[in-house]
């Protein structure tokens, strides 16, 4: 089968094959950034796309480590928690230091030696945390290691994780502005000599969480982007109406913590009554 590949600026590699049964030419697609291999036919322009793990030239396909033993990944826990690490609520997990943290040769070496040791560890405890938080307990070795890390899941971790990956809506994620003065206008005589702001509003689109978590962690979510104007009683508007939306969340919160707190004691309860 020949081949020629061409680069393309976006990154996309085609190639062009032929199919020695039939002798039909078709192109071949690869689209890194979304793991997809398109197959066109040249033709008709039909194309067919397939899921895919797009690997470098250089790279070694390494079989997937078994999940760690749940008193492998106790060892992991403590060892990190000792070194004073903690976990985002990204899909999976990222390492990020407490505040009591100490940037020592030490702990460099210690960590080192953690990751070389547990190096599955991270994917580990982000399907311990979904299957906690998302789903039913459908395995033994997954429900010791959510008791394990069962200290993360604080109440501000699983408000976190929630509104991340659990509503159903694009989530307010950034804000870019700019101030411009406005000289010239349309149909105006005289210069406006006006200033204002303009807002730009980034949004994501929550991660779909019935995808594994390496699935999950690498689909690509495109952001969407809102622009609107502001002027300065636009913005004091604003302020009054967030400061009251805080003060409401606040309370809302409290109302969950409480809830949260009924539901550990019944767990606890209907334990020690069975």
């Amino acid at each position: 089968m020949d081949k020629e590949q061409l680069q393309t600026p976006a990154g996309e590699t085609v190639t062009t094959a032929e199919d020695a049964s039939s002798e039909k030419s078709f192109l071949i697609k690869v689209n890194r950034e979304k793991n997809e291999i398109v197959f066109t036919d040249p033709e008709t322009g039909k194309e067919t796309t397939l899921k895919a793990t797009v690997l470098d030239d250089d790279a070694e396909f390494l079989p997937p480590r078994k999940p760690l033993t749940p008193e492998e990944f106790r060892q992991a826990w403590d060892k990190l928690n000792e070194l004073k690490i903690t976990w985002t609520t990204d899909i999976p997990p990222v390492p990020q230091f407490r505040k009591d943290w100490e940037d020592t040769p030490e702990f460099w070496t210690a960590y080192r030696e953690v990751q070389k040791q547990f190096p599955n560890f991270p994917r580990d405890l982000g399907n311990a945390i979904l299957h906690k938080l998302l789903h039913k307990p459908i395995d033994g070795r997954v429900d010791a290691k959510a008791e394990i890390a069962g200290s993360l899941l604080t109440q501000e971790y699983r408000s976190e994780f929630f509104f991340k990956y659990a509503i159903k809506v694009p989530y307010f994620e950034d804000i870019d502005w700019e101030v411009v003065i406005k000289a010239y206008e349309r149909g105006a005589h005289p210069m406006p000599k006006i200033a204002y702001a303009l807002l730009q509003l980034t949004l994501r689109e929550p991660v779909n969480t019935t995808l594994s978590v390496e699935e999950a962690a690498n689909e690509y979510r495109e952001p969407q982007f809102i622009t609107v104007a502001v002027n300065e009683q636009l913005i004091d508007t604003l302020i009054d109406k967030l400061v009251t939306i805080r003060q409401s969340l606040e309370k809302a919160q409290r109302a969950a913590e409480r809830l949260t707190e009924m539901e550990a004691q019944e767990e606890i309860t209907n334990g020690t009554a069975s």
